[in-house]
């Protein structure tokens, strides 16, 4: 049997939109909802423009993102022996007690727990790492896979920040030993994926991973559950709110401009001397801003590498 779905039109109701939701799963069966929304890609551009420092998103920044959305739709599916049946109710309930439009039309019946994974494809890094989801088979190749499960933390390797902190170590560490002792501090650290990389690159580093979001610290803890083998111990998940002062040889921070700044006192006192840093989630036209505050705190600058709009700096004590 074809699933049904119901096209609806909210561009000039948005506000109704969740209730629209809810109304449509409990009061005429809806098996789903789809939002016609923006990419991963998009939406961190517009965040970054407006400073989000990670967390919750509040009103204002949904808003935001509601307001720069190209498409006012949702579609609602129906499916079963009452799928017409509901869907047509739902049609009438929406043109004429809700003012709004739609239309019906039929697809075929999918998984649509399989068809979410093809948005989730291996990303092919530099000549040292690979990035899949934990479904894609692993490939006999020299590089390093960093397998991200897609969850709550920022990170799946798609983004142009993580991408360019990955190149960036890759450069960082490519004089040192596979089995150098490294202390290595990912700030912000999301999804995990750039301290598992370290781990990963580094047999014998330790990588401490920190956030303020628990959702995020959750999702890394489920990666490097991923990557890393249980009775590997060179890890800690730590909040931000219990993170003591500690020097580290290289520290990520793929983190926004305002919040770069805010830390910069306590960032320049995690990098040992003579360590590193590597700092992202910056526009280019923050480059400069960045560079020049960092270097009268004390660092040097090293690097900039740049892709599309983003731009990561490597940076010296």
């Amino acid at each position: 049997m074809k699933t049904i779905r119901v096209t609806v039109d909210i561009k000039d109701k948005v506000q109704q939109k969740e209730l629209l939701i809810k109304e449509a799963i409990e009061k005429f069966f809806s098996t789903g909802a789809s939002e016609l929304s923006m990419g991963e890609a998009e939406i961190d551009d517009i965040l970054g423009q407006a400073s989000f420092c990670g967390g919750d998103l509040d009103e204002k920044y949904y808003l935001l993102l509601e307001e720069h959305c190209k498409c006012k739709e949702v579609e609602f599916f129906f499916e079963g022996a009452e799928a017409e049946f509901n869907a047509n109710n739902f049609c009438i309930y929406v043109d004429d007690k809700l003012g709004m439009k739609s239309s019906k039309s039929y697809c075929e019946d999918k998984d649509w727990n399989e068809e979410w994974k093809k948005f989730y494809c291996p990303i092919e890094i530099d000549s040292n790492f690979r990035i899949l989801p934990p479904w894609e088979k692993k490939n006999d190749s020299l590089k390093i896979e960093i397998v991200i499960n897609p969850g709550q933390g920022f990170g799946t390797g798609s983004h142009a920040t993580t991408k360019l902190c990955l190149i960036q170590f890759s450069k960082w560490a490519k004089n040192l030993e596979k089995h150098h002792k490294t202390k290595i501090l990912d700030l912000g650290c999301g999804s995990g994926i750039l301290g598992i990389g370290a781990l990963k690159y580094l047999s014998k580093s330790h990588v401490d991973f920190c956030d303020i979001d628990l959702n995020a610290l959750e999702n890394c803890q489920q990666n490097i559950s991923l990557n890393i083998d249980e009775s590997d111990i060179r890890h800690s998940i730590i909040h931000r709110s219990k993170m003591k002062i500690e020097e580290y040889d290289l520290v990520f921070a793929n983190i926004l401009l305002n919040v770069l700044i805010e830390e910069m006192e306590c960032i320049f006192q995690m990098v040992s001397k003579n360590g590193s840093l590597i700092v992202s989630g910056i526009l280019r036209n923050q480059v400069a801003e960045l560079v020049d505050l960092y270097c009268k705190q004390g660092f040097n600058f090293v690097e900039e590498l740049s892709l599309g709009e983003w731009s990561s700096i490597h940076f010296l004590r």
